[in-house]
């Protein structure tokens, strides 16, 4: 217990503060729950951490593992001919896919339109396509490989949607727009 009017300890059963003469009254409990409660902190800190930490893993775990059940969908896939598969893609309606494009993930689709915008490297390239000319109406399409399309070429994509990509643009704002990974590509 402490003295209310100078801050000194008081040992206990004590009627008058040995430091300054104040009488004592009843006894500071709050001093004592504070106390109590720092130390229930620093004694479980290290749990406290290793369950954030925990946490964090199991989260990071499920985001990796829900993103990869389309796997098998695309390897089923690989037995089907180039018509087969064609004709088995639905025509992309662009506002319903646009309004949540990760609902239809995986969902083989056909967009046919104008390329915008044209990139290739090694690893393969992307493209953002302007459905039916339309540029309000844009999809950004992925491929493995090369081909010999340019800007302004009007072209039909066969694949799969593989939800939302997001992007910044040279200017700075945040671009989100369907995805489809390429399978095949022609001209429309």
């Amino acid at each position: 217990m402490f003295c209310k009017e100078c801050g000194a300890e008081i040992p206990e059963g004590a009627k008058h503060c040995q430091e300054c003469g104040a009488k004592v009254t009843a006894p500071v409990i709050q001093s004592q729950t504070v106390v109590e409660e720092e130390s229930f902190f620093k004694k479980n800190k290290k749990v406290l951490i290793g369950c954030c930490v925990g946490l964090f893993v199991i989260f990071l775990l499920v985001a990796i593992f829900s993103s990869s059940g389309d796997v098998s969908t695309h390897k089923e896939d690989n037995n089907l001919s180039e018509s087969d598969f064609k004709a088995q893609c639905q025509d992309l309606d662009f506002n319903t896919v646009n309004k949540n494009a990760d609902k239809y993930k995986g969902e083989k689709y056909k967009a046919s339109g104008k390329i915008i915008q044209i990139i290739e490297d090694n690893n393969g390239g992307k493209m953002r396509l302007a459905l039916d000319g339309s540029y309000s109406d844009i999809v950004y399409v992925a491929y493995e490989g090369t081909n010999d399309f340019v800007e302004d070429d009007y072209v039909t994509v066969y694949g799969y949607c593989d939800g939302s990509y997001s992007y910044t643009s040279t200017i700075g704002a945040s671009i989100t727009l369907p995805k489809i990974d390429a399978k095949y590509i022609e001209t429309a």
